[in-house]
């Protein structure tokens, strides 16, 4: 229906960033947990 479709698009892009933003916080903690070991 046409309901579904406004929620995948409205869920979708909510989904992509928070996906994004949680890649982006592994990635700063792998970092900071690599400069400890070498600093």
């Amino acid at each position: 229906s046409t309901d579904q479709q406004v929620t995948a698009g409205l869920l979708i892009p909510l989904v992509t960033n928070i996906v994004q933003r949680f890649h982006f916080i592994k990635l700063s903690f792998t970092a900071s947990i690599y400069a400890s070991l070498i600093f």
